[in-house]
């Protein structure tokens, strides 16, 4: 590659960059004040789909069930048996709670946070780092520490 070549390219690659920033920080400075309408447009940013979790059929001993009251009937009838039906299975003889559940000395509270604490955090972020398990980068959380902070 030629030298010009390689430094024309490299500064195709910095306006790219700085035109990719200045697009996502008026994207996020255009739903400020709304979080859900911030999430979704990090959310687009990021590439991510929202999947369709939308239940139209099950099935229940051989009977397909469609209609949404009904669906959601089952459901409700499960969840809300299965606690005792499990219970009934439980052998009981010679246990007790203190078993399973562990004392722990000391009091947990959580201490109130302000936004500007949160902003501050948030801008405190290095880009260098991986995303973490939520696959949002840091710098699109530097990007959205405006809007997302609140």
């Amino acid at each position: 590659m030629l030298v010009g070549q390689r430094s024309s390219r490299n500064i195709v690659n910095v306006a790219l960059r700085k035109a990719k920033s200045a697009f996502y920080a008026s994207q996020i400075e255009n739903v400020t004040g709304n979080a859900k309408k911030a999430w979704k447009t990090v959310n687009d940013i990021l590439g991510r789909k929202q999947r369709a979790d939308d239940v139209r059929e099950i099935k229940i001993n051989d009977h397909s069930v469609t209609s949404p009251e009904e669906i959601a009937e089952k459901f409700n009838d499960y969840f809300t048996s299965i606690g005792p039906s499990l219970a009934e299975n439980i052998d009981n003889s010679e246990r007790n709670y203190s078993q399973f559940v562990y004392r722990v000395d000391g009091i947990f509270y959580f201490q109130p946070v302000s936004s500007s604490q949160v902003y501050k955090l948030l801008n405190s972020l290095s880009v260098c780092k991986a995303s973490g398990i939520d696959k949002i980068s840091a710098k699109v959380l530097k990007w959205a520490a405006p809007v997302v902070s609140e």
